[in-house]
């Protein structure tokens, strides 16, 4: 149980996917995307009774007059998503968390580590998202080093291993400002992409905090 005082919240993706649907999000970027958009296509109308009556039996929707109501504090979460501006995609030795922040409030999405096609979804204060991402190395303790020329640089991001963290800013469903976290090698840079222009840059602690708390504080 987080710092809200609430617990954990558990469901299979295609429950996860209705109730963004119910909720009017219509663009969705971080975990899960890709099967969001083929559940909605594909899903018969008798699967999607299916899933609301779980999501019944959960407790996270109510019937009111015939029509189905999302239920607190569920709803609380899945307003927070929907307005979210900025989504955080972790991921390391496979597993993969995203985290959306919306006006102070931090959803995190994680796929379940033992059940595969289920989630977790917990709210969290900026002091726990930030930690976590320490806690979990997914900011990186060491700084790294980037190419000092143009040439040397478009190499460099050929052979980038992968990518630890992504930072996207969404705004009315176009990207923004990315700015991702990888390692190549023993080495971390970051790529920095923002007013239509891209930045190879060497991965600093300090900077990459900064860039977070002001997403955090966002209003």
């Amino acid at each position: 149980m987080n710092s809200y005082g609430w617990k954990s919240f558990y469901m299979k993706e295609e429950e996860f996917y209705l109730l963004l649907a119910g909720k009017g999000v219509r663009r969705w970027y971080g975990l899960s995307s890709d099967r969001r958009e083929s559940f909605l296509r594909d899903t018969s109308r008798e699967a999607v009774y299916g899933v609301l009556a779980g999501l019944y039996q959960k407790g996270y929707v109510d019937w009111c007059e015939e029509q189905v109501a999302i239920a607190e504090p569920m709803d609380v979460i899945l307003q927070a998503l929907k307005d979210s501006a900025y989504c955080v995609m972790a991921e390391q030795e496979g597993e993969r968390q995203s985290y959306y922040l919306s006006y102070g409030e931090i959803v995190l999405v994680e796929e379940s580590k033992r059940q595969r096609g289920r989630l977790r979804l917990t709210l969290l204060t900026k002091e726990e998202f930030l930690n976590n991402l320490w806690e979990e190395g997914y900011l990186p303790k060491r700084e790294g080093v980037t190419a000092s020329d143009g040439q040397e640089g478009s190499r460099v991001k050929k052979v980038y291993d992968r990518a630890i963290l992504r930072f996207l800013q969404v705004e009315d469903g176009r990207q923004m400002e990315r700015l991702i976290i990888k390692e190549m090698g023993m080495e971390v840079l970051v790529t920095w992409e923002h007013d239509f222009s891209e930045e190879i840059l060497p991965y600093q602690k300090d900077w990459c905090e900064k860039r977070l708390n002001q997403w955090c504080n966002r209003r």
